[in-house]
Order: C-alpha cells, then sequence, then structure tokens
C-alpha cells in the first residue's frame, strides 16, 4: 500500500472509525492498514470494522506476513499529503 501513498493509521483510528461510519450497506468488511496489535500467546492482529445484517462491530483479524489478503479485501488507510512544489 506504500506505493500508492498509503500511510499506517494509529490504533484509536479503528474504534473511531467504527464510532463515527454509518454504513449504507451490508454485509462487508474493511481491514485497518496498520501496526499489528501484539497479542500476547497469540498471533499480531490489525482491526477490522463492517456490518453484518444492519449491525456496525469492532472486530479483529491475523496481521502474520503469512496471512493472505484475498483480492477483493477493502482497506481503509491515511493518505500522505502532496510535498508542495
Amino acid at each position: 500500500l506504500e506505493s500508492i501513498g498509503a500511510v499506517k493509521l494509529p490504533p484509536e483510528a479503528g474504534p473511531q472509525y467504527r464510532i463515527q461510519r454509518s454504513y449504507p450497506t451490508n454485509n462487508h468488511t474493511m481491514f485497518m492498514y496498520m501496526d499489528p496489535i501484539a497479542n500476547p500467546g497469540d498471533t499480531p492482529k490489525i482491526f477490522t470494522v463492517g456490518c453484518l445484517d444492519g449491525q456496525t462491530w469492532l472486530g479483529a483479524s491475523y496481521a502474520s506476513p503469512d496471512f493472505f489478503y484475498g483480492a477483493g479485501s477493502r482497506w481503509i488507510f491515511a493518505r500522505k499529503s502532496p510535498t508542495p512544489s
């Protein structure tokens, strides 16, 4: 994602996005582009947000370097501001 100017989000962006976002469509999940959250004794995880049957939620997904995210995965990320010339 860095090749398109994406910037990783801070951990608090996941809960904030869940609180502030309204979901016009159902049954989708979006992954937060962020550094993995350390979870003692378990695989590191990233936040996921989505909507299922009209209910919004905040969850977590595996963030192992070996984990494959499908081509249809939706990501939330920040963008670098253009540098003034």
